[in-house]
């Protein structure tokens, strides 16, 4: 199959003009059972729990996983205390209670449905690293690309342990809501992308006592007028889980381009216990960039 595709590529790149060739080919696929699926993001000062929770799909199988488990039976405990007010309402956070999240919030989850294999999983809400400043600096033109700004910022180490960071950047006008739908990049080895927007990276208490770092935004979102617009960073500390499961999404999305030039299949780590999704946490620091 290899030397066909192969033989069959060079008189299209030579001729430029022959099209597609396309080839039938029968898979035998095999039967798809469908698990729960729970996906949720927990945040320090959140008033409400927010869970995603779907059942999953085969390949050939009609449905959409957005369409919701709506016979689902949650069971939550944070720190011991059992939440019972969960409510469905449809959509991607389908099932929501009331109750404020809180910095080292330890939270279980167990759920079952009808047909559905019970699910379970648990996280704790990490504490904050902090952001301590943030600044621009130069304009990175790159190589013939969207010229790109530099913002530079340092973080504190972490408080205990490894942490691990999701990092954003939001600009917010005055009376308008905050938007953080703008693309962060970075050169530096060891910051990763995360899809669509965001970057990441880990860090210890044996790294010093502060590091500084720089990442690149791009220089479109500094068009037009400037007045009354203000600009920040946003550090995420979260779970590893969570982390882990973010900066894998980015090469399982950018794998599945629809040509020959898309990378191999990226399994997705998952920590729901016979199910899929991940169920994670996070807290936050905010700084202007000056």
């Amino acid at each position: 199959m290899m030397k066909r595709l192969f033989w069959g590529l060079i008189p299209m790149a030579l001729s430029g003009c022959m099209g597609w060739i396309n080839q039938e080919v029968e898979i035998d696929l095999p039967e798809h059972e469908s698990k729960i699926v729970l996906n949720a993001l927990l945040k320090d000062g959140d008033t409400q729990v927010r869970l995603g929770i779907h059942k999953s799909y085969g390949m050939m199988d009609e449905g959409s996983i957005k369409d919701g488990l709506p016979n689902a039976n949650v069971q939550m405990r944070v720190n011991g205390e059992l939440i019972e007010r969960f409510s469905f309402f449809g959509g991607e956070d389908d099932y929501t209670a009331p109750y404020r999240i809180h910095v080292g919030d330890s939270v279980e989850v167990e759920i079952d449905a009808p047909g559905f294999a019970s699910v379970s999983s648990s996280t704790v809400v990490p504490v904050p690293t902090e952001l301590i400043s943030a600044r621009f600096g130069g304009v990175d033109r790159g190589l013939g690309s969207v010229p790109q700004r530099e913002v530079f910022f340092r973080v504190a180490p972490p408080v205990e342990g490894k942490s691990y960071y999701v990092l954003k950047f939001a600009q917010q006008r005055e009376g308008q809501p905050m938007r953080t739908a703008i693309q962060l990049t970075s050169n530096i080895p060891f910051i990763t992308p995360i899809h669509p927007f965001n970057v990441g990276f880990e860090s210890t208490p044996t790294q010093g006592t502060e590091a500084e770092m720089v990442v690149l935004v791009s220089e479109l979102y500094y068009s037009g007028t400037q007045e009354d617009l203000e600009s920040y960073l946003i550090l995420e500390t979260v779970s590893k889980e969570y982390y882990d499961y973010v900066t894998t999404y980015y090469y399982h999305y950018t794998n599945q381009s629809p040509d020959i030039f898309g990378g191999e299949p990226t399994p997705m780590p998952s920590n729901i216990t016979n199910g899929y999704g991940i169920f994670g946490a996070a807290s936050s620091h905010m700084v202007r960039i000056e």
